[in-house]
C-alpha cells in the first residue's frame, strides 16, 4: 500500500510511504520539529502518534 504521511501535530506532509505488513517509523517532522511515531499494519487502519 502507498499513502502520503502527514504529521499528526502540524498536519503537513512529511513523506510518501509504501508499506506492506507491519511498519513502524520514527521521524522528526521537517516543519514543526516534533518527533513522530507512525505505525502501519495491513490488517488495521493507520495509526499516527506524536511521541
Amino acid at each position: 500500500m502507498q499513502e502520503t504521511v502527514k504529521c499528526p501535530n502540524c498536519k503537513k506532509r512529511i513523506f510518501d510511504l509504501e508499506w506492506q505488513g507491519r511498519t513502524t517509523i520514527k521521524i522528526k517532522c521537517i516543519h514543526c520539529r516534533n518527533i513522530v511515531s507512525i505505525e502501519r499494519n495491513s490488517n488495521s487502519s493507520p495509526k499516527k502518534n506524536a511521541v
